[in-house]
């Protein structure tokens, strides 16, 4: 699997291996961004009299010349944010890697069956993490995103007394499991004629744009393939949660001081009501948190339907 970086981050999963991280592209002209010395501010002209700036100990400020925000990887990572907006290669050291003219190279995906074909990442993409720094998305940036099986589970309860009421609390919990929510992934993957999610029409839609959802590409309208819904980290989740499971109320009457249970000849006589599923504590953006691996493969929610809440009373009677 990938693992993506910063604001959109992907996923694609093989037994909870999963890899490709990322942002979306918003690329504005990089020379527009300012230097200064302290005293003085001014732009380059391109990008090796930026270089020289530099080396002379002009600081880039990642504004322009009017004092906006150079929408760029480069301007974003000098102004010490971590959400790039540029889908631009950088090498281990972090230094962009540039052309013979010194232009920055952009990141190319190329993971795929025969490795020949190249989509270069545009404005909108979902960017994944170039993990060995070849400016490029491909087999060797698989990483390991996690375990779908939990490292402890259980549950439990109490009982609260209070004269002849009583109160029956039941709980149960998951901690240290991942969950694949390949629901979301397939109602915001924005590439076919499907019902999408609401969370869609926050997407990505112009250079500038500053969004966790990335542009749509409808592969039957236009031909072109999506590469921004691949399996990464994005729609990897953690499934822990804290349910209870429970509540049960009851209240037991004492016959010997009721004359019609006695004529009766009712010697126990209890009422009970009861509520189920009451809620869930859960970080899962998903309708249940509670997805377990299948055989070889790993807990992925496909969108089943979620368990619903009841109540139940029930009267007991002893003659």
């Amino acid at each position: 699997m990938k693992k993506m970086k910063s604001i959109n981050n992907i996923i694609k999963v093989s037994s909870l291996a999963v890899l490709l991280s990322g942002a979306f592209a918003s690329c504005n002209d990089f020379y527009n961004e300012t230097l200064t010395n302290g005293s003085e501010t001014r732009t380059a002209n391109n990008f090796m009299e930026f270089n020289d700036l530099q080396k002379n100990g002009w600081v880039a400020t990642g504004k322009d010349i009017k004092g906006h925000d150079i929408n760029t990887a480069a301007a974003a990572q000098r102004r010490g944010e971590s959400n790039y907006t540029c889908p631009i290669a950088y090498d281990q050291a972090g230094n962009m890697l540039t052309d013979q003219k010194g232009n920055p190279l952009p990141m190319y995906y190329v993971y795929n069956n025969d490795g020949g074909t190249r989509y270069q990442f545009s404005g909108g993409d979902a960017i994944y993490e170039d993990i060995n720094h070849d400016g490029q998305i491909d087999r060797y940036d698989m990483a390991y995103l996690g375990n779908s099986n939990p490292k402890f589970f259980g549950g439990g309860g109490f009982t609260l007394f209070y004269g002849k009421f009583s109160m029956n609390v039941g709980l149960n919990f998951r901690v240290g499991s991942m969950v694949i929510n390949n629901a979301r992934a397939t109602y915001e993957s924005m590439h076919d004629n499907n019902n999408q999610s609401y969370a869609t029409t926050w997407r990505w839609r112009k250079n500038g744009d500053i969004t966790e959802m990335p542009r749509a590409i409808n592969y039957y309208g236009t031909g072109v393939q999506s590469y921004n819904s691949l399996p990464s980290d994005r729609y990897v989740e953690s499934g822990d949660f804290l349910r209870i499971q429970y509540i049960q109320f009851k209240y037991d009457f004492d016959p010997k001081k009721i004359n019609f249970l006695k004529k009766c000849g009712i010697k126990v006589l209890g009422l009970s009501a009861s509520i189920n599923n009451i809620a869930c504590f859960s970080s899962y953006t998903g309708v249940d948190p509670e997805v377990s691996p299948n055989g070889f493969n790993p807990a992925i929610d496909n969108a089943k339907v979620p368990r619903s809440r009841s109540f139940t009373c029930s009267v007991n009677l002893g003659f």
